[in-house]
């Protein structure tokens, strides 16, 4: 990171290398969080991989004067470690390619698609729940993880595309999981700004190219039915064919795995709170809606929303150089008292009749790169909620609350939101 125009220090943090400070954060995102603010504030310094020397911030005010940037601050160098598998998606742009990339895919998540998806959602999330065997433990999140990869995959693509597609999530599942980890983890130690995938990720990575270039030609050859938010984006579109499979695999990747640890989160609390539980069993929408707003807020499985100044920052406590790196941290800024009283309690009647500023309440990020796919994800997580609960009894196997642990972009139960199924429906 170079600062520019001025010798200013950085607030001060914790000590240690890179390395020692990453793995701290990853094995405990949210203790590591709430150390380093009980110490040194509401601001605060880290060195962390991938994202170098970031400046960590829990003061609304100075997360209402970075969202109120119309563009400037800049996202897309930080994301940067994600290019190998994400290439030039919407994550990975600013400015004005940012704005016209999100002008493009908008319509195709309008709220008359959205809606149009709900009873797939549902008939997807019955023939899962049909897989769980009542009295044996499982974890919920990795079961939650393959539900919602199928379910934006027939989002993308369309029923008719299923079949075909069935090896395409096969091989998402195995990038996702061993190939990627495995890459990132042996370059950890010396960072990742070079880190490239292995032999093996790489394949797959080439076999997924290879199957969403053999859809997009297929679809614009007219040879199979053009279905699904794909042909919304096909339809008047310029786009290259290279831009397309940048935008899917963004969307593919984004728009399930941060679903998935919501819903692990929203029943590791709820089976630990049996009032709430009890309540949710019977309640309406607007209920359940406060349920998933308020497990957002105290469990949040994205931890910061990170920033470049291209201006500098200046408030009333603090002022950052041009070329900072700040991360507004959800999760410090969700917790503070002064905000949400008695944080520590979990409450969702909190969420029934007031509704937070957006730099107080940030679940889906903020200012212009607030998530393109909130409104989606939230019909997705009330539909799948509703059918769990319909079809299912469920207990904690522990009664002690899971810790969240971070594999560098969501953070979840470590357990995985470990529960048995009592009794079907």
């Amino acid at each position: 990171m170079a600062l520019t125009g001025t010798n200013r220090k950085l607030p001060p943090g914790p000590g240690g290398p890179a390395l020692v400070q990453s793995l701290r954060y990853y094995r405990d995102p949210y203790g590591f969080l709430h150390a380093c603010q009980r110490k040194y504030g509401d601001w605060f310094t880290v060195k962390q991989i991938p994202c170098g020397t970031i400046v960590y911030v829990a003061d609304p005010e100075a997360v209402r004067l970075i969202f109120a940037d119309p563009g400037t601050h800049i996202a897309g160098a930080i994301n940067d470690y994600m290019a190998p598998v994400l290439g030039q998606g919407l994550l990975l742009l600013d400015g004005e390619a940012h704005a016209r990339e999100r002008r493009w895919l908008a319509p195709a998540l309008a709220s008359e698609r959205i809606r149009g998806v709900a009873a797939e959602i549902e008939a997807l999330t019955e023939s899962e729940i049909a897989m769980w065997k009542v009295g044996v433990p499982f974890a919920l999140r990795p079961r939650f993880e393959l539900l919602t990869l199928r379910i934006i995959l027939r989002v993308l693509f369309g029923a008719a595309a299923a079949a075909r597609l069935a090896e395409l999530m096969s091989k998402v599942i195995q990038l996702k999981g061993k190939d990627i980890t495995r890459s990132v983890m042996a370059a950890l130690p010396f960072g990742l700004a070079t880190w490239k995938l292995s032999g093996d990720a790489a394949h797959n990575a080439e076999a997924i190219d290879r199957m969403l270039y053999a859809e997009l030609a297929a679809r614009r050859e007219g040879t199979v039915a053009n279905e699904g938010m794909l042909a919304g984006m096909l339809a008047g579109s310029q786009a290259t064919d290279k831009n397309l499979r940048d935008q899917l695999m963004t969307l593919i990747f984004a728009g399930h795995e941060t679903v998935a640890a919501t819903l692990a989160w929203t029943f590791e609390r709820v089976l630990r709170h049996p009032t709430v539980y009890g309540k949710l069993r019977t309640a309406d929408e607007h209920y359940s809606e406060a349920v998933l707003l308020e497990t957002m807020r105290q469990r949040s499985t994205i931890g910061d929303v990170a920033r470049e100044l291209t201006s500098p920052l200046e408030t009333a406590r603090q002022s950052l150089p041009v070329g900072t790196r700040v991360c507004p941290s959800i999760v410090l800024v969700h917790m503070r008292p002064d905000l949400f009283p008695e944080p520590e309690a979990f409450r969702p009647e909190r969420f029934l009749d007031a509704k937070p500023k957006p730099w107080m309440y940030l679940p889906f990020g903020g200012g212009v790169r607030h998530c393109l796919g909130a409104a989606f994800a939230m019909m997705e997580m009330l539909v799948i909620l509703r059918t769990v609960l319909a079809r299912t009894a469920l207990r904690a196997t522990d009664p002690a609350p899971e810790r969240g642990v971070s594999n560098g972009v969501t953070i979840y139960p470590h357990k995985g939101a470990m529960v048995v199924v009592e009794a079907r429906r």
